[in-house]
């Protein structure tokens, strides 16, 4: 392990890297694309829930002021409640030609089942990836802390081969362990509170699916 020493300008955050020792880089840099990864999927995460979220409230105005009958095809192509709307629909279109109170019965049924179908395909969708953020705030601490104990390892051979206990000799090693944990900190807390956040949020439109398909069978009983 070779050691070098660091001046003023190598207590940079980029001289750190240049004269950090290979096992640190790499350490470095996995924990860069890391962090990377984390704050795409937390962006496209919070931006998916802010455009459902607001489409569910278009929903709701709208499937409001309309009835049934006059709910066309455009809720096919809109987010997850306006699809909602749409299989609400043609359900409610097939089950007024039934004429008995079982067959309607059975409609209900399988509307309440593909609702059900619905928002269990959107909360896989909108859980994926989650792991990930999961895995980076429970791991990048710890990846962080390897290159710590390497460069502390640097500094005790450093020690070792010089039989020079100054902090010249030192600081190499102790810069380069501190960086390391510093890049790991700031990694893992970010992707930590982006899951929890982003969990907390999940939940809750998940929430909001489920109480809007109740309103959807309640509106559709009254055949």
């Amino acid at each position: 392990m070779e050691m070098h020493t660091v001046s003023a300008q190598g207590l940079s955050f980029i001289g750190l890297f240049l004269q950090a020792d290979w096992i640190v880089k790499a350490v470095i840099i996995i924990l860069f694309l890391a962090s990377a990864m984390s704050w795409a999927i937390i962006f496209s995460k919070w931006h998916m829930l802010r455009q459902y979220n607001r489409e569910a409230d278009e929903t709701s105005s709208t499937f409001s002021d309309a009835s049934m009958d006059k709910i066309d095809g455009r809720f096919n192509h809109g987010g997850s409640t306006q699809y909602m709307v749409s299989i609400a629909a043609q359900e409610w279109r097939q089950m007024k030609r039934f004429s008995g109170l079982d067959q309607r019965q059975l409609g209900l049924q399988r509307l309440e089942q593909l609702l059900a179908m619905h928002m269990d395909q959107e909360r896989e969708r909108m859980s994926t990836q989650m792991s990930v953020l999961a895995s980076v705030g429970s791991m990048a601490a710890f990846v962080g802390l390897f290159g710590t104990v390497w460069g502390i390892m640097n500094s005790f051979q450093a020690i070792a081969t010089s039989k020079n206990t100054s902090l010249a000799v030192v600081a190499p090693g102790i810069a380069e362990a501190l960086f390391a944990t510093a890049i790991g900190l700031l990694v893992a807390i970010p992707a930590s509170v982006g899951y929890s956040k982003l969990t907390s949020s999940i939940n809750s439109y998940a929430m909001r699916m489920e109480i809007f398909s109740q309103e959807l069978l309640a509106w559709c009983m009254r055949l």
